[in-house]
């Protein structure tokens, strides 16, 4: 019976010792993350462009009201559409474009509000569009909508 019970004690130990290691660990990641900033590119065709969605339509839907107003504390830079592209020419505050709405707006709201980290939003997003052409990293053809998503471009026009 001693060694079973000498096995309990130090596996109750080890537990309580790992307990504490990991709440240490995790309020580390806590500090942290304020100071790190989560940048989520979303690329892609008509539906990322938020087509056949519109802002005067948010108060329909309770969960996304409040969408159609400026999400000051994320930051967004964005290109979206063909050849009257619409872009923000640097960082601004996260809201709809054109008076449509896209999936970024209540992702970022979500996000922001479980994690409590500064996010920033590049939406890069034309209707359309072929991964073999317009999306390919390697010979970008058509609108070359792969470097126009590329994370360093929009840190060379950031304005904030």
């Amino acid at each position: 019976m001693k060694p079973k019970r000498n096995g309990l004690a130090i596996c109750l130990i080890f537990s309580i010792v790992a307990l504490a290691a990991a709440k240490q660990v995790a309020a580390g990641f806590q500090a942290d993350d304020l100071e790190v900033v989560r940048v989520f590119i979303f690329a892609g065709q008509s539906n990322m462009v938020g087509s056949d969605s519109n802002v005067k339509d948010i108060n329909r839907f309770p969960p996304f009201t409040g969408l159609d107003q400026p999400q000051d504390q994320i930051l967004f830079s964005y290109p979206i559409g063909r050849k009257d592209k619409l872009a923000s020419r640097g960082w601004v505050p996260l809201q709809p474009v054109g008076e449509v709405v896209g999936p970024e707006l209540s992702f970022a709201r979500r996000v922001s509000q479980v994690t409590g980290a500064s996010i920033a939003i590049i939406k890069c997003a034309t209707g359309g569009t072929t991964l073999g052409g317009d999306w390919n990293p390697d010979d970008p053809q058509g609108f070359q909508l792969y470097p126009e998503a590329s994370l360093s471009r929009h840190l060379a026009t950031s304005s904030r």
